[in-house]
């Protein structure tokens, strides 16, 4: 956590609730907030959950970042279970009187129902302001994955991701998000979609998912050791390959290449659990490509940035669908930053982002229009070059944190028009 600060006229404290679990790695909350607006002099009191075992309480973890743990015990036992339950319940209805007991200039929950509902409750008891962060179509996705026979779910689990989707839905769109004064979403997509609801679109604000741009462009990356991987043209994938997003696309698509660049070599970085795996390895047999598909597994990140410097062309498949339409895929920000060429679907973020960047190819989700983009690129590597050279500043100027941060600082002071300053006139839960 950063506590280094800058100082600002104006400052403001929130309650952050989050989905997520502590300690967690996501950029979004990493970069934007404790290393983004933290760093600016404005304070945080998280309310999450621990990943492991923790008896709970407050924790300082810099001047001006603060955190309120719930206890957690083993999951090995059903006693342990119960108990997290309990615990995970206990934690939620404490935001029902946690914007009382001191003055916060806004509470924010990201991505909870049950929890979203509480924090909204508590906000309007404070008379403080309620804002909800939106990063994922949690809901829609529950509805999407009931419905999707692809992915062979027993009965019950059908019908538990169908109410999950119902009872979220309603609490999302007929409570929270109507009542909330603010909205954050992470796409011009998502946004159409929540209004589509009969929200109010006035009242969002879009904050794409972004890059650290000193880290990525600082950094010294040594080609990697395997000697497939300095003798082959490489295709590179990097992100999540669970089964409901259909990444035997990908391999399908790597066999049509295969037929013409015997060659070429297709890199995955990335996991799933065991059985979706068991479908991808089970397809590069089918296929006869397996020799040539190289499962790497989940990598560090700078680790898969390795991968991604040498590669000819890198790859974003992301399969049509409610559950997926609405994100803003970091994979294909990272490969501009690197400056690589990139072929990827119709998804809107990153077709978006291709298209006014002009660093890629965007083809429909069909494997021989995804494969002959692939094949233009590795056989014309000059225009590939040409592509690769208009990522990085795109990336600079456009899906760093470092320009995201300010905007997103001056889209809370904007709505905040009373906040004062001085952090040391106001009181935290911690201090």
């Amino acid at each position: 956590m950063n506590t280094a600060t800058i100082a600002h006229e104006k400052s403001f404290r929130l309650l952050y609730s989050t989905k997520e679990e502590f300690p967690n790695p996501r950029v979004d909350l990493t970069e934007l907030f404790s290393g983004g607006l933290v760093a600016r002099g404005h304070v945080i009191d998280w309310h999450m959950r621990p990943v492991a075992r923790c008896a709970g309480g407050l924790l300082t973890l810099s001047r001006h970042e603060n955190l309120l743990l719930t206890r957690k015990l083993s999951d090995e036992t059903f006693v342990g279970r119960v108990g997290n339950a309990f615990f995970d319940l206990w934690h939620d209805l404490r935001l029902l009187w946690l914007p009382s007991i001191r003055r916060y200039d806004f509470i924010q929950v990201r991505d909870k129902f049950f929890g979203g509902l509480l924090g909204l409750v508590g906000a309007k008891i404070a008379r403080t302001p309620y804002y909800y962060w939106m990063s994922f179509p949690f809901a829609e996705a529950s509805l999407f994955r009931a419905r999707d026979n692809s992915l062979h779910l027993t009965s019950v689990k059908r019908f538990v991701l169908l109410i999950n989707g119902v009872l979220s839905s309603l609490f999302l769109y007929r409570i929270i998000l109507p009542h909330a004064d603010h909205i954050f979403v992470q796409s011009d997509r998502m946004k159409a979609d929540v209004a589509s609801h009969g929200i109010d679109a006035a009242k969002m604000f879009v904050v794409p998912m972004c890059i650290n741009w000193k880290r990525i462009s600082s950094r010294l990356l040594l080609p990697p050791s395997d000697d497939w991987a300095q003798k082959s043209p490489l295709i590179v994938y990097v992100g999540t390959l669970v089964r409901a997003r259909r990444m035997d696309f990908l391999i399908e698509t790597f066999a049509f290449v295969h037929r013409q660049r015997p060659d070429a070599v297709l890199v995955v970085i990335g996991d799933a659990p065991p059985s979706d795996m068991a479908i991808l390895h089970a397809s590069a047999d089918r296929l006869g490509v397996a020799p040539f598909v190289k499962f790497l597994g989940f990598l560090p990140m700078e680790e898969s940035w390795r991968y991604v410097k040498v590669a000819q062309v890198c790859v974003s498949p992301i399969r049509p669908s409610p559950m997926l339409d609405p994100g803003s895929p970091t994979k294909v920000i990272e490969y501009l930053a690197l400056g690589k060429a990139v072929v990827a679907n119709e998804q809107p973020d990153q077709a978006r982002v291709l298209k006014e960047s002009g660093a890629g190819l965007v083809v429909p989700f069909e494997v021989e229009p995804f494969a002959r983009a692939i094949l233009d690129l590795l056989a014309d590597p000059s225009r590939a070059a040409d592509m690769a050279k208009k990522g990085p500043d795109y990336v600079r100027r456009m899906r760093s944190y470092e320009t995201l941060v300010p905007e997103l600082e001056a889209e809370y002071l904007r709505l905040l028009p009373g906040v004062k300053g001085k952090l040391s006139a106001k009181s935290s839960l911690f201090h």
